[in-house]
Parts: C-alpha cells; sequence; structure tokens
C-alpha cells in the first residue's frame, strides 16, 4: 500500500519531467559569443557579450538573479497577434555555460506573472497559462504542472525547499516541498 501511495504522490512528476537543458555555449547557430578583455585602473576585466539568435526579434527581457548558485535566468519574449514567441536562458555565471530551457510559441501571452528564483530553485508562472512552470537545478529538470491559474508564489526564508501557492479561488490550494517533490492538494472544507 506505501509503494502505490509513493507511486500516486510521484506519477504527475515524473511524467511531466523531461531533461529540458540543452547547454547552446558553443552552439554558433543558437548563440554568438564575443570576448573582451581591457585595462581598467591597472587590472584586467574580461566581459562575455552573448546574443541569442533565437530572441533577437524579441522585445520584452527579464531576468532574475540565484545568488545562492551564481545563477542568471534570462526571460525573453514577443507578442504577436495570436500568439507569443518566448525563450527561457540559464547563464551559469561561475563557468559560463548558458542553457536554453524553454523556447517556442504558446497561446497565453507570454508576460511573466511570477518568477522566483532562489537556492537552486526557479518557479515562473505566465499570464494566462493555467499551471506553474518549477524548475530545480540539482536535477537539471524543469516541468510544468496544471494547477490552475496562479494568482501568488511564496517560498520560506527559513527553509528554501518550502513553497505554497495561491489559486484564483483566494485559498492556499497546493504546497510543494521541493526535497521530496510532491504536490499536496489541500481539502476544499479545509
Amino acid at each position: 500500500m506505501y509503494l502505490l501511495s509513493c507511486w500516486c504522490l510521484l506519477f504527475p512528476y515524473l511524467s511531466n519531467c523531461g531533461n529540458s537543458e540543452r547547454i547552446i555555449t558553443h552552439n554558433e547557430e543558437l548563440l554568438k559569443t564575443v570576448t573582451h578583455e581591457q585595462d581598467f585602473n591597472g587590472k584586467k576585466i574580461k566581459t562575455w557579450v552573448y546574443k541569442a539568435t533565437e530572441s533577437q526579434s524579441h522585445n520584452d527581457l527579464k531576468m532574475c538573479y540565484d545568488d545562492t548558485h551564481h545563477l542568471a535566468y534570462v526571460f525573453s519574449s514577443r507578442i504577436y497577434t495570436n500568439r507569443t514567441h518566448l525563450s527561457l536562458y540559464m547563464i551559469e555565471l561561475q563557468n559560463h555555460n548558458i542553457s536554453l530551457l524553454l523556447h517556442g510559441d504558446n497561446t497565453h501571452t507570454g508576460m511573466l506573472k511570477h518568477v522566483i528564483c532562489k537556492s537552486g530553485v526557479l518557479i515562473h508562472v505566465y499570464h494566462g497559462d493555467i499551471g506553474i512552470w518549477s524548475r530545480f537545478h540539482d536535477d537539471r529538470n524543469m516541468f510544468f504542472d496544471h494547477v490552475g491559474t496562479v494568482e501568488e508564489v511564496l517560498m520560506s526564508d527559513y527553509n528554501p525547499d518550502d513553497l505554497a501557492l495561491l489559486t484564483e479561488d483566494n485559498k492556499v490550494r497546493h504546497v510543494i516541498n521541493c526535497s521530496y517533490i510532491t504536490w499536496i492538494n489541500q481539502k476544499k472544507n479545509g
């Protein structure tokens, strides 16, 4: 019985996961990299300029920084009449690797509604989307979970593994503990 319970809790996670990370640092079709080196006050400063060819026409850019793992996430999008073209990149600042995490056309607006990136966890929600995107840096997987329209996302300041979601009915409906990666639905009357 215990194994069946564990399987029921983990099945949505296992069915939604996928190794979605594509390192594109050295793929010149997807990323143009220019390195500059200059002297400033007697010190050599080296900078990297990245030009993501997949996002050249995007006019909306947002960033989020995870200072625990030294990761920068770059969200880019462009809204067309009936679709949105969007991309999500992850930059590992310590080794200068860039990965393309999400890319494609969607029917929702592509505008970010909520973003949390800290302690190796990336949680983001797009306006008009009926779920939440999650990525855990340790296992390098990203997944989408249909939890309904998300109004608010909170992460504990004391334990970064604890997250809470407030859905459109203004009740805390879902709680996730990232160390176990299981969604728990609260009862409607509780």
